[in-house]
């Protein structure tokens, strides 16, 4: 708008507009669940994580599903940051990364990109908290990995959810 741009043709890529509208089988979707608009959703989502369990070949419990990444990350950051512990992320995280690792009171350390590719051995040195690390975002592909060195545990637990999946 600041330069003169119509509002409605602007196309938010980072907030993850899509400039061709929703595909034909959303809109159906939408359409089939209009009668059910009345009734929340269920927040546990009992349906897509049996389905996923059933899948991928886990339990229904090994799944978080969340409303976008950044609720995911802000549970998972809320769990297991606090004042004492520390967020280690490449050199140009995704802005939510620094931000949930401020907000619970977390060191932010930031591993140099050479090749503004992740080092990931000298994440691995400064971990003791959190490791986050932003992975292939081509092709509508978007992985996120967190490394979870629990205080109980001298083992990390590894997470990795997808935001998108390659038609390829």
């Amino acid at each position: 708008r600041e330069y003169g741009l119509k509002a409605n043709s602007i196309v938010k890529i980072a907030s993850n507009e899509n400039p061709l509208g929703p595909s034909p089988k959303a809109r159906e979707a939408i359409a089939k669940a209009v009668g059910e608009l009345h009734r929340y959703p269920d927040g546990g989502a009992w349906d897509l994580t049996h389905k996923l369990a059933e899948r991928h070949q886990l339990k229904p419990e090994n799944f978080i599903i969340g409303n976008g990444s950044n609720e995911v990350l802000e549970l998972l950051a809320q769990t297991f940051l606090e004042p004492g512990t520390n967020a280690v992320m490449g050199a140009y995280p995704f802005v939510v990364y620094p931000l949930v690792t401020m907000h619970f009171g977390a060191e932010i350390r930031k591993v140099p990109m050479p090749g503004l590719r992740h080092d990931l051995e000298g994440m691995l040195a400064a971990l003791h908290g959190i490791l986050l690390r932003r992975l292939a975002l081509t092709k509508l592909r978007c992985s996120v990995v967190m490394a979870v060195k629990p205080v109980c545990s001298p083992e990390p637990l590894i997470i990795n959810w997808r935001m998108y999946r390659s038609p390829h």
